[in-house]
């Protein structure tokens, strides 16, 4: 009987959702949290919580928490990348008390492997399409002829190129660059 399900994923602040789970992060003024965040961050452990009575006096705030919202009991996977906790997947249960079984979090476990995969993916995309954009801009604005061989031939160039040849983009690429060398160079030697 899973009541809610919650992906939280941040920066190591607060975390927020619509029903503004409990924090688990250094800024967050649940201090019992902070330690299980500290355990968990360095082993990567699972918070699971059977019965939020039975958490104990040092964790009142939290089991106050809890309560307020509904909930009986959670668990909270750790979503890890590079040995880093990146966020948690979190299950509470507000119509019972409920432990769940080693397999189920087993398998929540791998679901937050999956989404860590998916997320690491995710930015090493967004890292990439920068320094593809970085480099376009460095390769198309710089103040030199800027040209790309391959195999032979022009694949690429920027506007400088274009301008020291005086010719087009379409006359450039795929062609060879003995095809625009002048025939002597300006020591007198040949080409």
């Amino acid at each position: 009987h899973w009541n809610n399900t919650s992906l939280l994923l941040c920066q190591p602040l607060f975390l927020s959702e619509i029903a503004q789970p409990f924090c688990l992060f250094e800024h967050c003024p649940f201090r019992w949290h902070i330690s299980l965040h500290q355990l968990g961050q360095t082993q990567q452990e699972i918070i699971h919580i059977s019965d939020v009575d039975e958490l104990p006096s040092d964790a009142a705030e939290e089991r106050e928490h809890f309560v307020r919202q509904g909930i009986q009991s959670l668990v909270v996977i750790p979503v890890v990348s590079d040995g880093i906790v990146i966020g948690f997947l979190g299950f509470d249960s507000t119509r019972c008390k409920k432990i769940w079984p080693d397999d189920t979090i087993a398998l929540l476990r791998i679901v937050g492997e999956v989404l860590a995969s998916a997320i690491t993916k995710n930015n090493m995309m967004i890292a990439l399409r920068e320094s593809e954009s970085k480099y376009k801009a460095l390769f198309e604005y710089a103040n030199d002829a800027i040209f790309v061989i391959k195999d032979g031939v022009f694949t690429d160039c920027n506007a400088k190129a274009l301008s020291m040849f005086a010719c087009t983009r379409d006359q450039l690429i795929g062609k060879t660059p003995d095809r625009f060398s002048p025939p002597f160079q300006s020591d007198g030697k040949t080409s």
